[in-house]
Order: structure tokens, then sequence, then C-alpha cells
């Protein structure tokens, strides 16, 4: 008879979540689990339950058995030493127990910057339901026996034994150690001694034989080493891959019991997730009511407070209010309900700005009765089971609301909820950062000690395509296939790359998710501390929060509302100034001809959802006049619309102005379709025509949007059957209903959420309506949201020069640290958008004027912020800015004289506290005492320009283009404002492969390599383009593609449809004043009166013989007279001519004409 295969179950395998200490990813742990026949399997990951459940679920699936459990740190009290134990779970009492031990220890055990476990929180009530494991030089009993501390050792088995009674192992391990022997001998003695059984153990880090190298890499990521490094101290060996059954029995032949203890073990551990229940957080309601009927109370007030024009109307609105209030009652969310509305109720009254709804929450007509949204489902035909269907509720697919806040308060609204519902229940949800494509390859560069240059290379030969893998990479990008095959570093560099691609890096906070309990969430998991960061967040992530039943909710922070509300008290806080009644924004008309004017202008920069290029066609091609086609645009603006030729259907019928022209197939379509001339745009209007058609209920109708938007072959199979019969049984021929059927399927897929699409275009009708109405309060609200971001700016400030809108130069006797409003017609720059200045310093500076008065003079600004401790660097900001020109010194003066102004203002500090006054100084006679100017005299204007850029991001004075621009009126025709016009006037023609050679000439900004290529931009000073040099001729110009070089190109334009903008490919490339020199055949002059011919004869005389004539036209009070200088004074159109003529007579006054 056959030998029967010893049976062993791995209980403490760590997977790539106790991260940077393992590369097991959880479906290859279980793949192999599976071909290893193994019955069993434990995760004991570092400090953390991170992939418990994910672990869970998918063991489940496949009938591997799964014990949850963690490797906890013990604070080092009888050791000098951290040390470890396992905790498995046994039951559900045990999960909670280690839930809860885990989390105590992020909120309380932080010691020299490890999370750990105080031996003296283990007691048998915290303990129970847990089984305790103490194994490897680490164990918390080898950790004492390695330190040759026996007695103790056999103190704390005893006092663990109390603690875990029947509950406790030693594990054994035999994976090559140089300490392996004495410790497995010392720790079989301790457990004869003490009686405790004994655990093999292999303490998986990798899972296959030959992955150490991999393993070895992952830890010099994390600990920021090198493989080569010989003094490191390598606490894994290559023994501690996923080994067999056999291969452990094989191992611990010796010691049988360790091997068969395992099983047992196995056994004892039962624990099993709770799924398929609904988790729903408390609201208090007060004594005598139940939580239903103050619902029903709350949402029927709210009703009341709506305007509705006839009986027959509110009987509606009544009857839609009592079946959602059924539904919502009778699923147990009315307290969900209450506690969403609630916290905007509270936000509102805050002054926190809240969005009028999103995602499928507008749906709800109670939501609009309690407040919670802006939008009214009713007037809209939204549909209620788009965001609370029983059917998905009894499946396990729970509604959520998703809620924008204004960025400044999102925060404040959580701290509110966690306060208001107990910290213990409520945190954030975590979220886990993966090693991306790029940051791997530069990873794994660096720990094999490859010459960064050679890493860099590779890296940025991998496109910035979102979520690119290096496989994909390999395929997509050539030149590293080819460096790939060819050179045996870049194969190394990128094979172990690949083995690391996609494991988790570091854990950190969701960006808007947030959990709230029934009882404190460490009930259903532990809670976690990101580094550096207040609060908490779960151990699950947003998934596995909801497949255990607790209800999320998604706080999100939205920039527009902040410029909405800016905006608003700008304008209101005028408006009341003069006498006039405040705006409210959330009662605006949204059938503003106007506004829609402005739309239909494509003059769109500024407006939320809709300021991009290609929306900006889309709008220049459908002209909206209502706001259903605001909510049209929104949904239609996807690939799926776009490239299907749904927006093309729906342009084309609105702009037949008819809606006989639209085929609905048959008269209960024609309410549906109306309002998007016969093409089904949204989800809702598939629901409603299954509904109508077919009398499907409104739940199963939702049912079938859903197989219709994720295309699920099976169900949109059943389907068809369903809604042909149904329609039949309705009355409706069955070639009628086949032909509607195939009509929903072919535009279901690409159907949006109708409700979502309301919302943003209600945010999007706004910030127009703002645009509109009051400009210079809307774009001076804009700027200040984006006051960080420089190419916003510059977008922003190009958009108010096109509406004729002034912005002045930042000032510390006029600007704010906002950017603000003079008047109808001018903004004055913000002092918090100078590089390095800060927004401290910019309101101390603002603070202090507005208390005490404008500034006199430099010494007077540096002496009244003496206590503010402005540094020099801060100063230099605001000379470079141009914001200390208002104290009349010019900014090289002022420069020179940075030190003697901190000299100055640090005595007057130093008096001050001092409490002495110079016996020559008052406060009244200040002048009398003041240090004197270093004098110097003014920068050069391209030196002037460049410091004004190195601090505002952009020219403001000027622009190093500027001397060149009548030039190039000969050579590029026009310049880069007049043809991104035509670009954008052209109506999508420019799309058809562009393939007119262009002249364009700039300054070329932002230079940098992505991949073989070159990018840049190119500034004239009137807009920007985005240009590429392919690699095949980046070589070519090396020399001329320097950063701030005056460049002339040729090329040709291309759309780049992913990042949604053209993009100039150069073909040819020459230095402009080259160029200039090269072509110039005259230089023309203007110049008054007051001119020098002296002066002028001595520039022009530097400069000759040359091939270029001069002309000169002088004006007086009477004419303009025109010279022609004689043959002798024809000059060399160099850049040192342009340079001097520039400082004698202007950039606008002189020219270089060409014959091109």
């Amino acid at each position: 008879m056959a030998k029967e295969e010893p049976i062993f179950v791995h209980l403490d395998v760590n997977s790539e979540y106790s991260i940077g200490q393992s590369v097991i990813r959880i479906e290859g742990l279980l793949e192999k689990s599976l071909e290893y026949q193994m019955p069993a399997l434990g995760i004991a990951d570092d400090n953390n339950l991170f992939a418990a459940f994910k672990f869970y679920k998918r063991a489940i699936e496949i009938g591997i058995k799964p014990i949850i459990g963690a490797t906890v740190s013990i604070h080092p009290g009888a050791s000098e030493r951290i040390s470890k134990l396992i905790l498995l779970c046994k039951n559900t009492t045990g999960y909670k127990n280690l839930s809860n031990l885990i989390t105590r220890s992020y909120l309380e055990g932080y010691h020299k910057g490890k999370v750990l476990v105080d031996i003296d929180w283990l007691d048998g009530k915290s303990t129970l339901g847990l089984v305790a494991i103490s194994g490897g030089y680490n164990g918390f009993i080898q950790n004492l026996l390695l330190s040759e501390k026996s007695r103790t050792a056999s103190k704390q088995v005893e006092r663990l034994q109390l603690i875990f009674p029947e509950d406790l192992f030693l594990q054994i391990h035999k994976l090559g150690g140089n300490r392996d022997e004495e410790l497995l001998e010392k720790t079989v003695e301790i457990a004869s001694l003490a009686e405790v059984p004994l655990l093999a153990g292999n303490n998986p880090r990798f899972l296959n034989q030959d992955d150490y190298l991999s393993l070895d890499a992952r830890v010099c990521i994390d600990r920021g080493d090198v493989i080569d490094n010989t003094n490191r101290v390598r606490e894994y060996t290559t023994e501690q891959y996923f080994k067999t059954k056999k291969e452990m029995a094989d191992l611990f032949s010796d010691i049988p019991e360790a091997v068969t203890n395992t099983v047992n073990l196995a056994k004892k551990c039962n624990f099993q997730f709770t799924t398929g229940q609904t988790a729903l957080p408390a609201y208090s309601v007060p004594k005598g009511q139940t939580i239903e009927n103050f619902l029903i109370k709350a949402a029927n007030k709210g009703l009341e407070q709506i305007p509705l024009a006839t009986k027959e109307v509110k009987e509606a609105y009544t009857q839609r209010l009592e079946n959602e209030l059924k539904i919502i009652n009778s699923t147990g969310f009315s307290g969900y309900f209450l506690i969403v509305a609630d916290f905007i109720q509270w936000s509102r009254s805050e002054n926190i700005p809240v969005g009028p709804g999103r995602g499928s929450g507008p749906s709800s007509l109670v939501a609009f009765c309690l407040g919670i949204t802006d939008v009214d489902p009713m007037k809209y035909d939204l549909l209620f089971e788009r965001f609370l269907n029983p059917e998905r509720v009894s499946m396990g697919q729970l509604p959520d609301f998703d809620i924008d806040f204004c960025v400044n308060g999102r925060d404040r609204v959580i701290d509110y909820v966690s306060n208001r519902y107990g910290s213990e229940m409520v945190s954030q949800i975590i979220t886990y950062g993966t090693m991306s494509a790029k940051a791997v390859v530069r990873d794994v560069g660096r720990i094999l000690g490859y010459p960064y240059g050679m890493v860099d290379q590779i890296a940025k030969l991998i496109p910035f395509d979102i979520g690119i893998t290096i496989k994909s990479a390999l395929k997509k990008e050539p030149a590293l296939s080819e460096r790939y095959e060819k050179e045996q570093d870049v194969q190394a560099l990128i094979n172990l790359a690949l083995k690391l691609e996609g494991l988790i890096r570091n854990a950190g906070k969701h960006a808007g998710g947030v959990v709230i309990a029934p009882s404190n969430l460490s009930d259903f998991m532990p809670l976690y501390k990101v580094e550096g960061e207040a609060g908490t967040v779960t151990q699950f992530d947003k998934d596995d929060v909801e497949s255990i039943g607790l209800i999320k909710f998604d706080f999100l922070g939205l920039k527009t509302l902040t410029v909405i509300q800016n905006a608003v008290e700008l304008i209101n806080e005028k408006l009341i100034a003069a006498g006039e009644k405040s705006i409210d924004i959330r009662a605006i008309p949204t059938n503003d001809s106007e506004t829609y004017k402005l739309l239909s202008s494509t003059k769109t920069v500024g407006i939320f959802q809709l300021e991009s290029i290609g929306m900006r066609e889309l709008i220049k091609r459908m002209q909206p006049s209502e706001f259903d086609d605001l909510v049209a645009l929104v949904a239609l603006f996807r690939p799926g619309p776009l490239q299907s030729g749904m927006a093309d259907l729906f342009i084309e019928r609105k702009a037949a102005g008819h809606l006989n022209l639209v085929n609905t197939f048959h008269p209960m379509l024609e309410q549906v379709l109306r309002t998007t001339y016969g093409v089904i745009v949204y989800q809702e209007q598939v629901m409603q025509i299954a509904q109508k058609l077919a009398n499907y209920s409104q739940g199963s109708a939702d049912i079938l949007r859903k197989a219709m938007g994720k295309k699920i072959p099976e169900e949109m199979s059943k389907q068809r059957g369903v809604f042909i019969q149904g329609a039949i049984d309705n009355n409706v021929k069955e070639s009628t209903a086949r032909r509607i059927y195939d009509l929903i399927e072919k535009f279901a897929g690409y159907g949006f959420n109708k409700s979502h699409s309301v919302s943003y275009a209600l945010i999007a009708y706004q910030t127009a309506w703002l645009k509109t109405h009051y400009l210079a309060e809307f774009m001076a609200a804009s700027m200040t949201a984006d006051i960080d971001n420089t190419d916003k700016l510059i977008q922003l400030k190009g958009d108010c020069y096109d509406f004729k809108l002034d912005i002045l130069t930042p000032s510390v006797n006029h600007s704010s640290y906002d950017f603000v409003v003079e008047d109808a017609r001018t903004l004055r720059y913000g002092l918090g958008a100078i590089k390095g200045i800060g927004k401290y310093a910019a309101e101390a500076i603002t603070n202090e004027r507005l208390t005490k008065g404008s500034y006199l003079d430099f010494f007077d600004f540096c002496s009244r912020l003496a206590e503010q401790k402005l540094s020099k660097r801060t100063i230099e900001a605001l000379i470079n800015s141009g914001a200390l020109d208002c104290l009349e010194e010019n900014r090289s003066t002022l420069n020179n004289s940075i030190e003697i102004g901190l000299n100055y203002s640090n005595k007057k500090a130093m008096d001050r506290e001092s409490g002495q006054n110079s016996l020559f100084y008052s406060d009244t006679d200040q002048f009398q005492t003041l240090p004197k100017l270093r004098r110097k005299k003014e920068w050069k204007l391209n030196v002037l320009l460049h410091n004004e850029y190195q601090s505002l991001g952009f020219y403001f004075s000027g622009h190093p283009f500027d001397p060149y621009r009548k030039d190039c009126l000969h050579i590029t025709k026009s310049p880069l404002d007049k043809l991104k016009a035509a670009m954008e006037a052209s109506n999508g023609s420019f799309r058809s492969n562009q393939k007119n050679t262009i002249e364009l000439a700039g300054l070329v900004t932002g230079l940098k390599r992505r991949g073989e290529n070159l990018i840049f931009k190119l500034d004239d000073g009137t807009a920007t383009i985005d240009v590429i040099v392919f690699g095949e001729r980046k070589d070519n110009f090396r020399d001329l593609l320097v950063e701030n070089a005056v460049l002339h190109l040729k090329g040709n334009l291309r759309f780049d449809a992913y990042a949604d903008r053209w993009q100039f490919v150069a073909e040819a490339i020459n230095g402009l004043d080259q160029l200039i020199e090269k072509k110039a055949n005259t230089l023309l002059i203007k110049c008054g009166t007051k001119f020098d011919p002296d002066k002028l004869k001595s520039i022009l005389q530097a400069h000759i013989p040359g091939s270029c004539k001069v002309n000169i036209h002088y004006k007086t009070d009477i004419d303009v007279y025109r010279l022609q200088l004689s043959e002798e004074w024809t000059v060399n159109a160099t850049k040192e001519l342009r340079d001097q003529l520039t400082v004698e007579f202007g950039s606008g006054n002189f020219q270089f004409l060409t014959d091109n």
C-alpha cells in the first residue's frame, strides 16, 4: 500500500502587504496552494490585516480554507530588541480582539518610529479567540533564548500559557541562518519543559525557489540600500520560499509532530467574515420617535418649501415622495439619509460650499427635500431606482452619496462627522500605492548600482500613458525593446523590475472615502495611521469596506465650488456696498440668454467641465441654447459617444430644429427621447423605455440598465427576450420591439448617468453665468483658486486679456494675498502668486498696510515688517516681481540694498524690544536717520524680464520676444494667438491630418526629454504651443535647443487626442537671430525730434559693412520724413545691433524687414 503523502499547512505567510518585506502576491499564492493541493492557508502580515478580506474572499472562491492572522510587534520590555508574536483568529471574537489590538498599536503603541503592542495589553479577555505563535529569531520567546535569558524566557512562556490556555505554540524553522541549530535546540527544550506544542514553519516571503533576488531587491528598495552592500543585515534567507507539504515534512522528519500540529491548529481556526449584510450607521432621533417617522416628517417639511404650480403637480410630488420613503425605510436606509442631511446642513451653516449633487444621488426626491442635493429629480425625469434599487440592495449592492465640498472646507466636514458620530466609529479609507513601471525601473537601477544616466534613459523610454506596464511599454516603444534585446544590463534591469512591478509600495489616505460604522470600526477591521497624516484610515480599502457591509461616503473636494463661493462673496460685497440686493447662486435662473451666448462663443476658459479644446469644439458644433443642452454636453463628451457617432447624430438633429424629423419608432418613446432628439443619451432613458414599452418594474429596469452599461452578454441575451415579450404584451409589434431593443443595445453602452450630468451641468452653468455677468469677480476668484498653478494662471491671464480685462502688477501698497478686483475692468495681481512669498508673508504685508497705511519707502517697508522677519529671498521675490515698484525706486537699486534694509529693520526691532528710541529718531521723525540706498542703474530689459519670470512664472513688464515681434510679421505671418484662434474656429477641420508646413517663432520654455524625443513650449508672448522634436531629428538641433533660446521653427500641427491639445511637430529649426541676420534686407528705425544722431551714428558704425539697408522715419509735429541712408551705411543685422537699438529707441521703434 502506497504511503500517504504527509500533510502540512503554512500558517505564517507574509504577503506583499507586509510592505517591503515580501514579494508574494495573493493571487499567485493561492494558485500555488491549489497546485500543491493545500487544504488550508494562513496569512500573518506584519502589524496589519490589509490583505485579510481579499485573501479570505478569493480563498473561499477556490475552495481553500483561509486562516486570518497577523504578526504583531511586541514592545521591548524584558528584551532590548523588538520581538514578534503571530496571532491567528479562531473565531469572530478572536478577529475582533486582534483588530482591536492592531488598532490600539497604531493609536497608542508608537515607540521609536515602530508600531508596537504592549505585552501588558494581552490578558485573558483581550486575547480570547486568538492563537499565539512565537517563532523565528525575532519571536517573543526565541528573542530571549538567543539573548541567553532562558529564565526570563521560561517565565514569559508561563505568562503566555495563562493568557492563551491551550492556544500557545512555539514555532521552529530550518532556514539556513547562522544560529538556526542553536535556536532549534533551545526552542525544543523549552517547549518540552513547558509542555507547549511545536509548529513547523518556513515564514514564506517569496513564492518560487529562484525568487530570492526579487525579495532582496524589494527589501533594498524599502530601506534605501543596494544589493552589493556587504555590510547590510540580511534578515531573510534563500530558504524562505513557499515550500510544498512534502518538502516541509522531509525537512522536519526528525520532529514529525511539529508538522502534524500545523494541521491540528488549522482545524482550530474557523473565523469567517460576515458578508451579504449591511451594517448601517445609527442616527439618534428625539425620544418617542422612530427613525422612519423622523425621516418622513423631515422630508415632508422639505417638500412644503418647494413652490409647486398646481394641485396635480403637488400630488405627483407627494406620491413620488411617499414611494421613495417607503423604499428607504423598508431597506433600512433612513438613518443613512438623515446622517448625510445632517452634515450637509452643518456645512452650509458653516459657509462651506456643497455641490448640487454628484453621481446617482440627485435621483432622489427625498434627498432634494432634505437639502442633500439642489437638483429636483421630477423636473429632470430622474429615476429614484437609479440610486436605490431594492433588488440591487438585496444582492449586496449598496447605494452611496458622493458629495462635493469646497476644497478648503472638506476636512472640517470630516472632523465634524468624526466628532458628531464618534472618532472610533468614523474613519477615512485607506488606499495603496503600487510600484509603477517607470518608478520601479528607477528603483531597481539604483539598488543594482547601475549608472544614473543609463537608468534614466531606460525609464524615459517608457511612455507616459496612465497605468502603462513594462510589458506593454516593450511592445509600444521600439527603442526600449531594442535595447532590451541587445543590452545585457538593460535585460537584467527590466527582468527584475518585471518581478516587482505592481507590488504594494505604500499605504495612504483615499482622496474622499469616509466610512461611518454602527459600532467601533475595530469590530469590523483594524485602523491605521498614515505617516505624517492626522486621523485614522481603515485597514481595508473601499472595495473591501463595502464588501463587509459598511457604508462608504465620498467627501470630495471640488475647487470650482471654492471659485463660486469666492466670486459670490466679492460680488455681494460690492452689491451690498452699493445698496443693492445680493445674489444667491443657487437661485439664479437657468434660462439666461446672455450666458448661452457666452457658452456658444466657446470662450469657456474657467468654466467647469467646458474648457478643454475638445469640449470647445463640441460646444461650437452644438451651440447650446438651453439647460438641457448643457446636460447633454456633459454626457456626450466621452470617447464612446464621440466615436460611435452618437454625438454627431444629436448635433445633426438639434440643428434640424424640428422634432418631427426624429423617428422614435413608437409614440411611447417620444416623451422619453424628446429632449435628446431621439438619441438615447442617458441611462435613465433606457430604464424609462423598458418601463413604458415593456412593462418592466422600476427595479428590473435598473438591472437592464446595468447589464447594458457593463455589456454583460448573458444578461443582455436574457433581457432581450424579456423586453420583446413585455412589449408584445403591451400591444407593441414584435418587429418594432426588436428594432427598439437593437437601438437600446447600440447606444445604451455609451449612456451616461443623467443625474450626474444634471448636477455638473448646473455647476457649469453657474460658473458661466458668473463669467457672463460678473467677469472681474469671477476671474479674480478663479485665479486665486489656482494661485499656486502657474500654467493655469497663464491661461487665465490670457483669457482676461481676450475679454479686455486688465491685470495690474503686484504691489505691496495695493495687492492682497488673493487676486482682487479694483474695478469692473481691472484686477490686481495677488501677492500669493509670487513664487517664494508664501501665505504668511503675503498676509502679513497686507494686514500691516490695512492697519497702518501705505508703505512710504523701502526702509519703511522693511522696518514695519521686522517682527515677521521677512527673508532676503522673500524681498528679492517681491522686487523681481515688481511688487515694490510702488516705492518709486528701480529694481536694481532695491535688490542691491536688501542687506541695508534688513539691517535697518533688525536695528529698529531691537530698539523697540529694548524700549529705547534712537537719540535722533522718533516715529514722527523717521526720515532723519534713514540709511542710503546703494543706487544702481536699472537692469537691462532681458535681465529684468528674466527675474520677473523667475518670480511670477511669466512676463509682466514685457516679453523677451517683443524685440522680434515686428520682424516676424514678415517671417511667420501671424503670432501664436492668431494661429490658435484659427485652429479653434476651424470647427475641427485642422484635425484631418494637418500637413501644411507652418512657420512659428518664439521663446523655448520647459525643455525636457520624453523618451527619445524632446518637448517644450514655444512662447511668443501672445500664446504658447506644445512642440515636439522627434528623436531622429533632435541631434541635428542639439546646440539650438536650450532653455530661453529664441527660435524659428518649420513643421506641421497634429492633435494629441490623449492630452486633448494641439502639438507642433518641428521639422526644421533655426536661431531667429541668425535667420534674421541672414535674410534681413532693410532696417527701419522710427524716431522723433529728441533722438541723438551722433548716438545712432556710433551704433551703426560698429556694424558696417553689411547687406541690410537703413531707412529712418523721422517724426516731427508737422509730418513724418522718410530717409534712406546711402549704401555705405548698410549694416549686419546682428543680435548685438538689436540690443543696442532696443536700449536707445525701445523694441517697438525699429524693425528688420525681409523678403520672406
